[in-house]
């Protein structure tokens, strides 16, 4: 009997895994950026949304990577749009990230990115037992 290489049995598992977490790039506009520093001096917010321009309901978050002044990445974070709640065609989802101020020290700017997830479908309800 023939050994299997563990490589090979790694390899299925994290394609597996990759396809039941799989994204999707959707065609949004990300607009209305505000850091917010001044409501609490420990804790900064930066907040904004999303416009979904697709022509179907999309679902998903952001990805904000706060950058130094050499454009390396210092932080890179997630934020849910609209709840973690589609949102449909022309709509707009807003965000919000709260984090301590001194995650801030040496963050010269930030990239925000929409991640899109699929959306799961309801389940239809089950049929009563006959008997």
């Amino acid at each position: 009997m023939k050994r299997r290489h563990p490589i090979i049995i790694l390899l299925f598992m994290l394609a597996l895994v990759f396809a039941a977490n799989h994204s999707y790039a959707a065609d949004v506009e990300i607009g209305g950026f505000n850091v917010d520093q001044t409501s609490n001096p420990s804790f900064w917010a930066i907040e904004g949304w999303v416009r979904n321009l697709e022509s179907y309901p999309i679902k998903g978050y952001v990805t904000i990577k706060f950058l130094n002044g050499n454009g390396s990445i210092v932080k890179s974070v997630a934020a849910a749009v609209n709840d973690a709640q589609p949102f449909e065609s022309g709509e707009v989802g807003a965000f919000i990230y709260r984090t301590f101020s001194s995650y801030f020290r040496g963050v010269d700017d930030f990239d925000v990115f929409f991640v899109e997830v699929e959306i799961e479908e309801p389940m239809e309800p089950l049929s009563p037992v006959l008997r």
